[in-house]
């Protein structure tokens, strides 16, 4: 996913590693998001639903392109994002979906990992002055050394 969406592998992993250890109790109730009562986060990736229509919409990731376009039913998607390799796949798309909206106002994030780290959580057009945050520097620093440890 990090190759095809041309983003640093270990990043992802990071993230994924943070998203992954944040399921709780309440992510049980992630399928409200199906049913069109609440725009929750879902799967090991933790991706809202809206988020997924909008990376699908912008052609960033599809996984399926004849049967699911932004305007499918909620629950189509849902299915999607609750499978682990879709999860990922939007999780990198997301990503990219950052990096590419600040190269567009002349700011290249695409090293920034703090910042890519809080953009992931606050959403692509919010500006990085949330990036010192403890969750964005653990993302960066701790589960970005644990998940290159795992995958080199």
């Amino acid at each position: 996913a990090a190759q095809e969406q041309r983003i640093d592998p270990f990043l992802l992993g990071a993230i994924l590693i943070d998203e992954y250890s944040r399921l709780g109790w309440d992510d049980w109730f992630d399928w409200l998001s199906a049913l069109n009562l609440k725009d929750t986060s879902v799967g090991i990736a933790q991706i809202k639903l809206s988020t997924a229509k909008e990376i699908i919409k912008k052609q960033y990731y599809n996984p399926a392109p004849k049967k699911i376009t932004a305007k499918s039913p909620s629950l189509q998607i849902w299915f999607y994002l609750y499978q682990p390799e879709h999860s990922i796949q939007f999780s990198a798309a997301a990503i990219r979906l950052s990096i590419d909206f600040w190269k567009t106002k002349k700011v290249d994030i695409s090293k920034q990992n703090k910042v890519l780290a809080y953009l992931y959580s606050a959403g692509y057009t919010k500006d990085g002055k949330g990036a010192t945050k403890k969750r964005c520097l653990q993302i960066s620093t701790e589960f970005y050394q644990m998940a290159k440890s795992w995958l080199l």
